[in-house]
């Protein structure tokens, strides 16, 4: 494995990372998420694409612990953009309070539940289409050609962005859109059979074990590849 001076010199470039070194990682995570993986209602085989989009509208800025005995109250209510498209803002707005944020996410969601309800719930194709919707960034925008079938694409949030720091190499730029090295090595990381899953077991892994304060070092699958300082 390279160590973090070997990287410095190498510079933060996607070669640094070996293929023996993205197969321990894979492996390792995918035996830690058999057994410690978090079961939520929008992971289940049955989830339709509603879901999954809604599920991870939601899920910005709200843990998933919180969000989980909401959403399954939630879609047995309203169970298409049609539906949510009936509501009025100020209805929709009261029926997200219980998860907050409720008045900054009520017009957007309902914007974007107006445009696919006129059009069948059809997405866009592209990603780039699919960022000019209400309420879809670049993170909601890869998880839907995920869940799609139509590519393999990282979760990269700040979490995944953390276990992918403290296991290769720091970013380069503050924003991880558009930070290069990050948005490469979590695609080669996660570009597999089970990409989803890949990707599921680091956001669980990031919330379990590798957290930001406090990281459980001792119980991290990934800990002979760290090289988190804080926790050695």
């Amino acid at each position: 494995m390279l160590v973090p001076s070997d990287k410095k010199r190498l510079g933060a470039n996607i070669t640094a990372i070996e293929d023996h070194e993205v197969e321990w990682f894979r492996e390792d995570l995918f035996a830690w998420f058999g057994e410690h993986g978090r079961q939520f209602p929008w992971r289940s085989t049955d989830t339709s694409l509603f879901e999954h989009v809604l599920s991870e509208i939601l899920l910005q800025r709200t843990r998933a612990e919180t969000l989980a005995p909401f959403f399954r109250k939630f879609i047995r209510e309203f169970r298409s953009w049609e539906d949510i498209a009936e509501l009025t803002v100020a209805e929709l707005e009261c029926a997200l309070t219980p998860i907050g944020l409720s008045k900054q996410r009520a017009p957007r969601i309902h914007a974007l539940a107006e445009i696919l309800a006129k059009n069948g719930g059809e997405l866009p194709e592209s990603v780039h289409e699919l960022q000019e919707l209400p309420a879809i960034g670049q993170y909601v925008a890869y998880a839907i050609q995920s869940y799609r079938g139509i590519a393999r694409l990282p979760l990269l949030d700040a979490s995944m962005a953390r276990v992918i720091e403290r296991c290769f190499w720091p970013r380069q730029l503050a924003d991880i859109r558009y930070d290069p090295y990050l948005q490469e090595t979590a695609q080669h990381l996660i570009d597999c059979d089970r990409s989803i899953e890949l990707s599921w077991a680091i956001l669980d892994l990031a919330a379990l074990v590798c957290r930001l304060k406090s990281p459980r070092c001792i119980e991290c699958p990934l800990a002979r590849q760290c090289n988190f300082e804080g926790g050695h």
